[in-house]
């Protein structure tokens, strides 16, 4: 949404820049080319982002259910030697 935002107002200002006189239609095209180009790397760079992020955050979710699948296997280790400790006191 954000770059949508800068493209149109790159695009506006190319815009007003041929209102006024002060470009040639050569500079406006040239201009135009540029908002459009800038728009394209606004776009790749939050589509980049939003990938690094999706990938950081699916990471962080395998690393957590390996943590919890490891404390369970712990918990249930200690269980098993309560279990056989109390079996050998009776």
């Amino acid at each position: 949404m954000r770059a949508r935002k800068q493209w149109f107002l790159i695009l506006g200002m190319a815009a007003s820049f041929a209102v006024m006189g002060g470009c040639s239609k050569s500079d406006t095209e040239k201009l135009e080319r540029d908002a459009k180009a800038t728009g394209r790397d606004l776009q790749k760079t939050a589509s980049d982002a939003a990938d690094v992020t999706n990938k950081a955050a699916n990471e962080a979710a395998d690393k957590a259910k390996k943590a919890a699948d490891d404390a369970k296997k712990a918990a249930d280790k200690a269980k098993t030697a309560v279990k056989d400790a109390t079996k050998k006191t009776n």
